[in-house]
């Protein structure tokens, strides 16, 4: 049985030698400081998957490099505003409330970014019942992520058809109670497999999963929400592959920054610099590593590595 990683490593499911080699090294500098802590709980939000990860990653190196700057630790654990995409979900549920209200395609005047959302919902075909609990179904998705972010209303609304778990997936052998009334349209969707590729591989993966994983958070939303809803429409052969949370994640375009500041991270880690794919810029900003500075390099290194699939 797969050791369960502690709630530290949740975001990387993983528990290992080397997890349990970076947690060691903190319990020989406790006790840690308010910073220390602060900015290893960022790391422990840290989604590879983001629209902003980038971002939250330079600003936990920023918090790093302060342990080795004679200001000493910085701000890095207080809140950062970041670019947001809350109006996009905002459309997104206006756009597809409108059509499961009985709107045509036509009367739907409102963009998705650069999408008119008249051909947004044109994916989705002849209306059926079963669309409209789809797509409706669909909305509920967006929606709990957009109440989350601007601290509208419960967030609990939306019931995984399939899946249920951020970080270790748990599949449903039976119809959740939230779905018994309509458990055909439950079942018909988890039932309805979209065909596309995984890591290069032909693959399938059920609507109901895709739909679970739909998150407006993702760097790609628009293109998944297009390829759910030309599943809904009856179109299983997408053009492009579902890049679902960790799901084909080194599509990411931020995949070979990643990689070089993992790279990076390893030679701030050992105070030396090693050959090939080193930012030598952000390691010379990165200052001099202190063991708070090393032990948080570790950690944030181990965690993109595991969530993109990196082999350094």
């Amino acid at each position: 049985m797969r050791e369960k990683p502690p709630i530290h490593w949740q975001n990387i499911g993983v528990a290992d030698a080397e997890t349990r080699a970076i947690d060691e090294r903190a319990d020989r500098l406790q006790p840690l400081g308010a910073d220390a802590i602060g900015t290893r709980e960022l790391i422990t939000s840290l989604e590879c998957c983001h629209f902003n990860a980038l971002l939250y990653v330079d600003q936990i190196v920023k918090a790093i490099h302060s342990y080795g700057s004679p200001a000493g630790p910085g701000p890095g654990r207080h809140a950062t505003r970041f670019p947001s995409n809350v109006d996009l979900q905002r459309d997104a549920t206006t756009i597809l409330r409108a059509w499961c209200a009985g709107a045509p395609a036509e009367a739907i005047d409102r963009d998705l970014g650069s999408t008119p959302g008249s051909q947004l919902v044109s994916l989705l075909g002849t209306r059926t019942a079963l669309k409209e609990w789809q797509v409706q179904r669909v909305v509920e998705r967006i929606e709990v992520r957009w109440l989350r972010d601007t601290e509208q209303g419960s967030v609990d609304r939306y019931v995984p058809l399939l899946v249920s778990g951020t970080y270790e997936a748990h599949i449903a052998t039976e119809c959740p109670p939230r779905y018994l009334e309509h458990s055909e349209f439950r079942h018909a969707t988890v039932r309805t497999l979209i065909h596309d590729t995984l890591d290069g591989e032909d693959a399938e993966i059920s609507l109901a999963w895709a739909i679970d994983l739909l998150m407006p958070c993702h760097w790609d939303f628009l293109a998944n929400l297009s390829t759910v809803l030309k599943a809904i429409g009856g179109d299983v052969y997408p053009d492009r592959p579902l890049e679902l949370c960790a799901r084909n994640i080194r599509l990411s375009p931020a995949l070979n920054r990643l990689e070089m500041i993992c790279r990076t991270l390893l030679a701030y880690d050992a105070d030396e610099v090693r050959a090939g794919g080193v930012d030598t810029n952000l390691l010379r900003e990165m200052g001099d590593s202190t063991p708070v500075g090393r032990w948080l390099a570790a950690s944030l290194e181990k965690t993109i590595r595991e969530q993109m699939g990196f082999r350094l």
